[in-house]
């Protein structure tokens, strides 16, 4: 019997860039190839990479995409009642 041995993760050689797979990606972003695909087509996710056929995601890129969308906790709208709510008076 063959005892495999849990697989690690290695960091990228030095100025190697770190290429995920979508489903890697979509597994780093806790959401879905369906969802990565679609972001793609509207031009709305993380930069991807053609690499022959396949669509590869550069962590760097994964990690710079989220840091642009995190949201200041202080910032918010002066009047904002929430969704749905009436307009005060």
């Amino acid at each position: 019997m063959t005892v495999v041995a849990p697989l690690q993760e290695v960091a990228p050689a030095r100025g190697r860039v770190e290429l995920l797979t979508a489903a890697e990606a979509a597994d780093y972003l806790r959401s879905t190839v369906h969802t990565l695909t679609r972001w793609r087509y509207k031009r709305v996710g993380p930069p991807a990479t053609k690499v022959g056929a396949r669509v590869m995601y550069q962590r760097a890129h994964l990690d710079r995409w989220l840091e642009q969308r995190v949201q200041d906790p202080s910032a918010t709208l002066s009047g904002s009642q929430g969704r749905g709510a009436a307009p005060a008076t």
